[in-house]
Formats: C-alpha cells, structure tokens, sequence
C-alpha cells in the first residue's frame, strides 16, 4: 500500500472519530433545541425571591427569551439578549427591563428540566440567584414570537 493511501485511510477514520465535518455534535444542538420552553420560578430581588416566569424561544436559529416578573400582583416585562452558550449546560446572557441591563448565567440541568442562574446589575457589584424548573405542558413545544 502506498504511504499516501495510508495517510487517506487514516485521514478518513480521524474525520470519522472526530465527527469531522464540521457539523456540531449531534448531542450539543439537541441538547440547546431542548432549552425551548417555559420555566416557573424565583429570582431575588428588592430583598425577597419574586416570582418569575423565563421563557426561551427561537427565531431564525437564534435563542431568545424572556420573562415576567410578578412584584406583588404587578407583572414587570423583561427581555434576555446576546444569549451565547458557555461551557457545559451554561448559556450567558444580559437582562433587559425597566429597572435597567445585567449579565446572568443559566446552567441547565442535563435533562433540560430547569436551571439554576445568578443575575447582577452592570456595576457587578453583586450577584443574586435565578431558578426556574420546566413548565411540563410545554416541555415538548417550540415557540416562536415577534420582537
């Protein structure tokens, strides 16, 4: 056998092993088309854990979200933006409403089933918690919105 035909062979099976071509891993865009959904939980704020109902969704191939807030029966919008995917189950994003911007974190859990995420303001002088678990009537729907 020639040594090119050997360095072909080989080439192919490390394409092969590697999942080369180019593609993402079957598992890693599963795993962030399963992020669709809505989330009921908390996230503290004003010193107590406010209700807050996170929703993710995509448009165009791009994940979004949002969420409402309920401050004592007064529901406050807010929108999550620039959401990039960090290691593992993590996706990073900022926040958006009336009071102002912050990064938060998500981390999913592996199963998709809720998270657990910590938000700040932009001067990132402190961190406050953000959970939500998986509404299970939509765990199975995508969502599509307008912006």
């Amino acid at each position: 056998m020639r040594l090119e035909s050997v360095f072909f062979i080989m080439s192919l099976f490390l394409l092969a092993v590697a999942g080369g071509t180019g593609e993402k891993e079957p598992e890693v865009t599963h795993w962030r088309q399963q992020i669709v959904g809505t989330y009921t939980g908390t996230l503290f704020s004003s010193g107590y854990d406010m209700p807050v109902v996170t929703t993710f969704y995509y448009e165009n191939e791009v994940l979004y979200g949002e969420y409402v807030m309920d401050e004592d029966g007064t529901m406050t919008p807010g929108q999550l933006r620039d959401i990039t995917f960090a290691q593992g189950h993590t996706v990073e994003c900022r926040w958006v409403d009336m009071y102002g911007t912050g990064s938060v974190s998500f981390t999913f859990t592996a199963d998709v089933s809720g998270f657990a995420g910590f938000w700040n303001t932009d001067d990132g002088t402190n961190e406050f918690a953000w959970w939500g678990s998986k509404d299970t009537i939509d765990a199975n729907q995508q969502h599509s919105r307008g912006h």
